[in-house]
């Protein structure tokens, strides 16, 4: 398990060792809180972004691969954040970052700007993965920094956002917006998950509402339903066979779970 903290620090735990220490390494770099992270499988690489200004890429020591837990060291620091031919601009920084994870590998990184820029991997990827900025940054697609991005490139071929500005965006394959919503409460969202399943939209707030988006269905009214008393941090859809789709719902203080019954 890896978590990061508004203490700067990334962390690496075994949760089932009891007897000792779980934490195994504490990876020391950043010089302000951690403000995302997420974990590419393919190439064994760890992301993070910081209010530091920073994006860091994390590797596995290679000269270390006899000890029983990988060990991260640092592979590249970004810190130029703006598009081609254009100044440096040292007042950006990355709130959220989203995989895409096709034939090539692509980092997208929402900005404090409220816009997105793509990092594209080296063409030696899988040997070694390098990121380097592209000049196609989606600009102003919020009127604040952005809070989530959620990448369905590959099965949806879209990407949804969540910004400061308290909206919901949906952009197509070739970057045009198909879905817009306003939080209805005038308060932030907080976080959102896709359901393969039903092909909808879930998306919660601060307030404790979950929302659910027909977002192909502009004729269908979006359903809000509160769940919670408490600011929701976090939500996820599940599907199984035997219960059929299952909402979780993370607050500060609680998880609960939701079966779903569309109808």
């Amino acid at each position: 398990m890896i978590t990061a903290s508004a203490d700067r620090t990334i962390k690496l735990w075994e949760p089932s060792n009891v007897k000792s220490n779980p934490c195994f390494q504490t990876i020391v770099g950043h010089e302000g809180s951690i403000l995302d992270m997420v974990y590419i499988e393919k190439v064994n690489q760890l992301i993070t972004s910081s209010t530091d200004r920073t994006m860091r890429i994390w590797v596995i020591d290679q000269s270390r691969q006899l000890l029983y837990y990988p060990w991260f060291v640092i592979n590249q620091r970004i810190q130029d954040f703006t598009s081609i031919n254009l100044t440096q601009d040292m007042d950006v920084w990355i709130n959220c970052i989203a995989v895409q994870d096709e034939e090539k590998l692509f980092v997208h990184a929402g900005d404090s700007e409220g816009s997105i820029l793509t990092f594209k991997a080296s063409d030696d990827w899988r040997q070694k993965c390098e990121f380097s900025l592209g000049d196609d940054k989606k600009r102003g697609l919020h009127k604040f920094g952005l809070l989530q991005i959620l990448d369905l490139t590959k099965k949806e071929s879209c990407q949804f956002t969540i910004g400061y500005d308290q909206y919901v965006n949906g952009y197509g394959k070739n970057k045009e917006r198909f879905f817009n919503y306003p939080n209805p409460n005038k308060v932030l969202f907080t976080s959102m998950c896709w359901d393969d399943e039903g092909k909808l939209l879930y998306i919660a707030d601060e307030l404790g509402y979950v929302y659910i988006a027909h977002v192909y269905l502009a004729e269908r009214e979006t359903i809000q339903k509160k769940v919670t008393k408490d600011k929701i941090k976090s939500i996820e859809v599940y599907s199984t066979a035997s219960l059929g789709s299952i909402l979780f719902v993370f607050t500060e203080r609680s998880m609960q779970a939701f079966r779903i019954k569309i109808g």
